[in-house]
């Protein structure tokens, strides 16, 4: 099945010569035979490719001829349909279209992709952190689209199944999302994230502007972000250069997954046990390997340890520390002395129960370190996952984050173990105000008045819900 003109392409700001900006010293580590085949593939097409991860459809023994035409018969051979427009092509195995469950079949006949680059940020406002970011022009975020396009691998997108009778068009969006900052001397680097707008597959990409020039230097392998990625910069190796710092919230904890690659493109985080296999990505191959329940320690001797509640044990925290590029825990090496410096470990400090933790989540909320306080409460709710209050302060945290999404979830979750909680509610309509879902926050704003009439937040309250928009 060849759909060679039946592709409409959308895009903003997007009109170049694709082979034109190819950068042959982009580092592309974890490549596996997908990755490998899809960057020969864009070569030969001359422009994007994106292809469906369900079922697998490439790997290395798919031969990859230097004419379009070929190719595009190659392919149908293994039962892979090819989509193409103008200025990208979408592959997607034939069996989608036909056969099987009537109501998991492909229906659509039309394929609308957008290539969008945003602010890393959109409306939220950018953490109070160092390095403070640093503004691009329309001109400079289109012209690092399309090097990243022309350059970076593929990313995995999924149409919906089925469309009603009348539109057998579907809409996707791709979408870089970037930040400028100034990481090292004499140049501005430029991290983004390449992916879809929903929870899906995502990479990381770094680049450099210097004297004027944008220069993609490596992308990561496949991140499954879930809910809210945040990214930071945090120098945990102590060399006075800052690491990317990214965590997200998914997979099989409540807590963040963490992370960190250096500005060379090297995973700190990847540990030498990890077997490239992700929860929610064993289809795909060529993933990160986050650290599930991490957070930052505090600085020791310029570095910084890695923190991990396990979920067989969330009382003591499994300690990681750097060594030699990479993180490595405590019981990988084996029991260490008090720290010294040259001892390498410090003692591992002891997380007694959910008491505990939620303290050091109340007093992280003094410092306003609102990534590690979340990280705190939502270890003491799996400890207790029937108490509201953790629940609750889970989510303000989230929320004073900009996470607002992932607040929600744990608001109502609160609301769920305890229906009379009326600061959740409160929470809970400042979140929902916050992602401009107006019927919403004024149900949860008039059900805090109802069960806090006489409060003395009862007065702002009003103000807020009056100053709601109608709901559409």
């Amino acid at each position: 099945m060849n759909h060679r003109s039946n592709v409409v392409f959308a895009t903003y700001f997007y009109i170049f010569m694709f082979c034109g900006t190819c950068l042959s010293q982009v580092r592309h580590d974890g490549m596996n035979g997908t990755d490998r085949f899809l960057l020969c593939a864009q070569k030969v097409f001359g422009k994007p490719v994106v292809y469906s991860p369900y079922p697998p459809l490439l790997d290395e023994s798919v031969a990859c001829p230097a004419s379009p035409d070929v190719l595009v018969i190659s392919l149908k051979s293994r039962g892979v349909s090819v989509f193409e427009g103008a200025d990208f092509v979408y592959l997607i195995p034939s069996q989608r279209f036909v056969g099987g469950d009537v109501a998991s079949r492909n229906t659509w006949q039309h394929a609308v992709i957008h290539f969008t680059v945003e602010n890393m940020w959109g409306q939220r406002q950018r953490p109070e952190s160092k390095p403070e970011s640093m503004p691009l022009t329309t001109e400079e975020r289109t012209s690092i689209l399309k090097t990243v396009l022309a350059n970076a691998r593929s990313v995995p997108m999924d149409f919906p199944t089925r469309q009603n009778a009348e539109n057998l068009t579907v809409n996707s969006d791709i979408a870089l999302y970037l930040d400028a900052v100034q990481l090292k001397p004499n140049s501005q680097a430029v991290v983004g994230l390449l992916g879809g707008r929903d929870n899906g597959a995502k990479r990381l990409v770094y680049g450099e502007i210097q004297k004027g020039k944008y220069q993609m230097r490596w992308d990561s392998p496949l991140l499954e972000t879930g809910s809210g990625p945040k990214l930071e910069y945090v120098d945990v190796d102590g060399d006075g250069v800052p690491e990317i710092v990214l965590r997200w919230f998914g997979g099989n904890y409540p807590t963040a997954a963490l992370v960190i690659f250096d500005t060379s493109g090297n995973e700190l985080t990847r540990l030498e046990s990890c077997d490239e296999i992700t929860p929610g990505m064993h289809r795909i191959g060529g993933t990160a390997c986050p650290l599930y329940g991490a957070t930052l320690d505090e600085p020791k001797n310029g570095k910084r340890d890695i923190l991990v509640w396990e979920s067989n044990d969330l009382k003591k925290p499994v300690r990681y520390a750097l060594i030699d590029g990479r993180y490595v825990s405590e019981t990988a090496t084996g029991p260490k002395e008090p720290q010294t410096p040259s001892s390498g470990f410090a003692k591992p400090q002891t997380v007694p129960n959910d008491v505990a933790l939620n303290a050091q989540g109340l007093e992280l909320m003094k410092q306003r370190k609102y990534d590690e306080a979340a990280a705190r409460f939502a270890a003491a709710a799996e400890i207790d996952d029937e108490n509201p209050q953790y629940a609750n302060n889970a989510g303000y945290a989230q929320y004073r984050q900009g996470n607002f999404e992932i607040a929600v979830l744990w608001l109502n979750d609160t609301i769920r173990l305890d229906r009379k909680r009326a600061v959740a509610y409160l929470n809970l309509g400042d979140a929902y105000a916050k992602l401009n879902r107006s019927g919403e926050a004024r149900q949860a704003y008039t059900k805090y008045l109802e069960l806090a009439p006489d409060s003395k937040e009862a007065p702002d309250v009003k103000k807020k819900l009056a100053a709601l928009p109608p709901s559409p």
